[in-house]
């Protein structure tokens, strides 16, 4: 604990290295129950890597790294209150936080602030190797931010954050019983999509997504759930609940905005269930609420408006989302399995749309 490692910029260099099977493996676990408690890496290649341990519990650390600032996974582990940044614009193939079995993981109240070219922020997959089901992981009350290293639109950056779903078209990678709660995503000027899903049995509930920097020419969607190659099935049992959107840019795609798209190549999906998000895109030429064109979801309590009635007429921080008096957004929503909001304020009756209440 309280430890700071320096490494200058040198390449190949770890802040914390590992002993493991491989970022596939389950096996050898040669750490159970290691904890880092306020350790500082700096300009390292790679801040973390833990290849299947268990019992991995990363708190309060801060990573400016390289390439990756977590990579490899630890089963029955947390990652809390962590600060996580990306020095420079790279293609590293990993993503900034990437775990290969995140199977009872939390990650929450981190800083994720990536700059990777064509990754993601987080990516989360199953272990291969084995043919095992990653079960029991929370992603909660996150911040999903952009690097200070300048951006422009199809130049550099992440184009899409959260990416649960396996590591390639061909892998059989299983993943299911998690949440997505509660996290802000802001944009980079280059990101499509936030949350990218190709797995089954989860929650995406109460985020807020901020599209203010989101690529102008390109798609924006917030939850894309679609099968990814032939190794998984189709997605099946996934719920999207009151999930908040937002953009004051201009957006000339041709599918420009949308809150979720399912299956749009038809390879299936089941069992999905969209209701309660509120969302706001008054400068889109093209928006919808769902792109469902084999209507696999069942959606409802679902708002796209030009006048949200936030009290903020320009929000740039989560409690500026929170609805004003007269708002579109306020008991107008139905009853689902979220019993509180973004700020952890107790549901209403009748029920708010959106990630917050009034």
């Amino acid at each position: 604990m309280d430890l700071t490692f320096e490494a200058n910029g040198f390449a190949n260099v770890n802040g914390a290295t590992y002993l493991g099977g491989g970022p596939n493996a389950r096996a050898p676990q040669y750490y159970d129950q290691l904890l880092l408690l306020r350790v500082d890496v700096r300009n390292v290649d790679r801040g973390f890597m833990f290849m299947q341990q268990r019992g991995i519990f990363v708190v309060d650390a801060t990573i400016r790294s390289i390439a990756n600032a977590v990579y490899g996974g630890a089963q029955q582990s947390a990652t809390l209150g962590g600060s996580f940044t990306q020095l420079v614009a790279i293609d590293a193939g990993n993503g900034l936080y990437r775990s290969g079995d995140p199977s009872k993981l939390v990650i929450a109240n981190n800083d994720l602030i990536g700059a990777q070219y064509f990754r993601q922020h987080m990516k989360l997959h199953s272990a291969a190797e084995f043919g095992v089901t990653s079960r029991y992981f929370i992603i909660s009350d996150n911040r999903f931010a952009a690097s200070s290293i300048p951006t422009a639109p199809g130049s550099a950056g992440d184009v899409w954050w959260l990416e649960i779903g396996p590591a390639n078209a061909s892998e059989t990678e299983l993943m299911e019983d998690f949440i997505v709660e509660r996290n802000w995503f802001t944009g980079n000027g280059v990101v499509s999509r936030y949350v990218y899903m190709n797995e089954s049995k989860g929650t995406i509930r109460n985020n807020l997504f901020d599209f203010t920097r989101g690529d102008p020419n390109n798609q924006n969607w917030a939850v894309s759930i679609f099968q990814f190659g032939a190794g998984v099935p189709a997605p099946d049992d996934i719920q999207v609940y009151n999930n908040t959107a937002y953009s004051s840019a201009t957006n000339t795609n041709s599918q420009g905005f949308a809150m979720v798209m399912v299956d749009e190549a038809g390879r299936g999906a089941t069992n999905i269930v969209i209701r309660n998000n509120y969302a706001s895109m008054p400068n889109y030429i093209n928006k919808v609420m769902v792109i469902d064109p084999f209507s696999r979801a069942t959606v409802s309590n679902n708002t796209l408006t030009n006048t949200p009635g936030w009290v903020s007429a320009t929000p740039s921080v989560p409690a500026d989302f929170k609805p004003a008096a007269g708002s579109a957004a306020i008991g107008t929503g139905t009853v689902v399995p979220v019993w509180s909001d973004f700020f952890g304020v107790s549901e209403p009756a009748p029920r708010d749309k959106g990630a917050v209440n009034h």
